[in-house]
């Protein structure tokens, strides 16, 4: 897992929660759309600048990931939660498109809903 997704994805450069948060939706999802996640959270929280929803993870998403406004506890602790409310959507979506999914539903929304520890 560290050398298939934890690397790729950069985690190491993150603040702990992030990154623990983004790894553990692209080992369920994908990293693309773990990332598409990541960037229309941002988006939402108006870093909009410099910041293209396309699942990449470059140089500029991972910047303002880094940014000091992420060093705040709260601000940290809104992302990670946004990311597991836009998650739960994305295997609703899933569900909704191919509705025999619906068994994994209950375990999904459990994995969506998980937090790292230590958030306010």
């Amino acid at each position: 897992y560290y050398e298939r997704w934890w690397v790729p994805l950069r985690c190491g450069d993150m603040p702990g929660a992030i990154a623990i948060k983004l790894f553990d939706t692209a080992v369920n999802i994908g990293p693309r759309p773990a990332v598409l996640i990541l960037q229309a959270v941002l988006k939402g929280l108006g870093v909009r600048t410099l910041v293209a929803e396309d699942g990449v993870l470059c140089h500029k998403t991972l910047g303002k990931v880094r940014a000091p406004m992420f060093g705040n506890q709260l601000m940290m602790s809104s992302l990670v939660r946004w990311m597991a409310t836009q998650q739960e959507a994305y295997y609703a979506a899933l569900i909704k498109r191919r509705p025999a999914l619906g068994k994994y539903a209950r375990g999904w929304t459990r994995r969506a809903q998980w937090l790292p520890d230590g958030l306010v």
